[in-house]
């Protein structure tokens, strides 16, 4: 046991150094078409050679993956074992994973989304002092076109991967998807936070160093002591469970099932994109819990060289834990913005309660 202990461990560094070499996202315009399931260039953020772990250490970490005894794989060409689930049971589904099911359910046309819209909401940045960290800390907030602080918005949290910030996503232009949804009447207006987890000390250069991971433990309380308590002081976001979702990537999308998953009191909907290792797995249940999430959603790319199974093995252990979530995989992708616009997109589309007006 002390063996596969190792190895799992192992594993894990591998897969963190590998993080190390995944740049943050840069502008990305790159989205006017619908997404490609075979073009892994649309929309990817760090460079290419960053998407592989080299040589012996690649060697390494794929034994250890092998080996570990929370580790399964999928591979590419296995048949369907579960019928597609009707449309109007998204939220609940427990997909394969498979082709057939991204194009089906997943894939739609996003052009119209990709544009900047005539009416568009506003980012701002914002700084909160964290009782938790003995700093004043940063953040961007999005405010829907026509906010009103008479009215009340849903809000959602998007959190950013090791080794960035709040900028992350602003620069992906999500504020263009959350727009378009909201003009178009698919979503009610909400508010979106986007938090800069890291060090008081900012960001050390080495990505998966202590520090910056340490970041990402310290956030769980300083989300619920310090900036959580804030955005419902200073904005007119809703207070209610049914009105608060969490998503993120890469690292972030480790963090929002974390947060998620910790506060089940506060969250309904928990989205997470190419998830890092380093979650403590027992987290991933709703047993002894009163409260059951609306949705959980964990997707990735069949080629990400970066994060590997982890979020295959995250929706393995929902799956053990009876947690009732949606799986899938987007074919042809790596660790990439692509895939991460594509899943946040998806997680939206999925939103219920004050997000579309129930």
């Amino acid at each position: 046991m002390r063996i596969k202990h190792v190895i799992k461990q192992m594993a894990i560094v591998m897969l963190l150094i590998s993080l190390c070499l995944s740049g943050c996202s840069k502008k990305d315009d790159s989205s006017d078409n619908k997404t490609s399931t075979t073009d892994v260039n649309d929309s990817v953020i760090e460079n290419n050679n960053s998407e592989e772990i080299s040589g012996e250490a690649k060697n390494d970490a794929e034994n250890a993956v092998e080996n570990s005894p929370q580790t399964e794989t999928q591979d590419e060409g296995d048949e369907v074992t579960e019928e597609i689930v009707p449309r109007e049971e998204w939220e609940v589904a427990k997909l394969s994973g498979s082709k057939e099911a991204f194009e089906d359910y997943f894939n739609p046309d996003m052009k119209d989304y990709s544009r900047s819209c005539e009416n568009s909401g506003e980012v701002q940045t914002i700084t909160y002092y964290s009782e938790v960290m003995g700093a004043e800390r940063s953040a961007q907030v999005y405010t829907p076109y026509g906010y009103d602080a008479a009215n009340t918005y849903p809000v959602i949290y998007l959190i950013h991967g090791i080794g960035c910030d709040s900028s992350q996503w602003v620069s992906m232009s999500v504020a263009n998807i959350f727009d378009h949804m909201i003009d178009k009447g698919e979503l009610n207006p909400f508010i979106a936070v986007f938090p800069s987890v890291i060090p008081v000390g900012g960001l050390d250069p080495v990505s998966v160093s202590d520090t910056n991971i340490q970041a990402f433990i310290d956030f769980v309380k300083e989300f619920k002591e310090d900036l959580h308590p804030y955005i419902i002081e200073n904005f007119s976001a809703s207070e209610l469970r049914e009105d608060t979702a969490v998503c993120g990537l890469s690292m972030g999308g480790m963090e929002a099932l974390r947060l998620g998953f910790t506060y089940l009191d506060t969250f309904n909907y928990i989205g997470s994109f190419s998830a890092a290792p380093t979650l403590e797995t027992e987290l991933l249940t709703t047993e002894s819990s009163d409260y059951i999430p609306k949705l959980v959603l964990i997707c990735s790319g069949d080629k990400d060289g970066t994060v590997g199974d982890n979020p295959y093995n995250y929706h393995s252990v929902l799956s053990d834990n009876g947690v009732e979530h949606i799986w899938y995989v987007h074919p042809g992708q790596g660790h990439s913005g692509g895939v991460w616009k594509l899943g946040l997109f998806n997680f939206l589309k999925r939103l219920s309660g004050g997000f579309i007006g129930e």
